[in-house]
């Protein structure tokens, strides 16, 4: 993923707001699974992480980076944004926007 394209996802990924949060729970096995079903959905989701949370942004960031195979991720303060292409053609907006910028 060139520069173009991880610019253009940030931009996207600053408008929204946060529809998940990490608490005290810390991640469990149904968050996951409700992240990755949200990215099939959506393509890009931003997450809280909560001050109560024992996990950081960081060691959230990495964790889920590697259970929901991401293609792109970061984090700011205590808020982390994610990007997958949805596996569903109909569902892929950003994915085709961020494509286009290639090259």
């Amino acid at each position: 993923m060139n520069n173009k394209q991880k610019k253009a996802i940030k931009q996207v990924g600053q408008f929204l707001k946060p529809i998940f949060q990490i608490g005290k729970n810390d991640l469990t096995d149904e968050m996951i699974e409700q992240f990755d079903y949200a990215l099939e959905k959506r393509e890009i989701i931003k997450i809280s992480i909560l001050q109560n949370s024992a996990v950081t942004a960081e060691e959230a960031l990495g964790e889920l980076e590697e259970a929901l195979h991401l293609e792109f991720a970061y984090s700011i303060g205590h808020t982390l944004v994610l990007y997958r292409a949805s596996q569903q053609m109909k569902k892929r907006d950003l994915s085709l926007r961020v494509a286009a910028l290639e090259g």
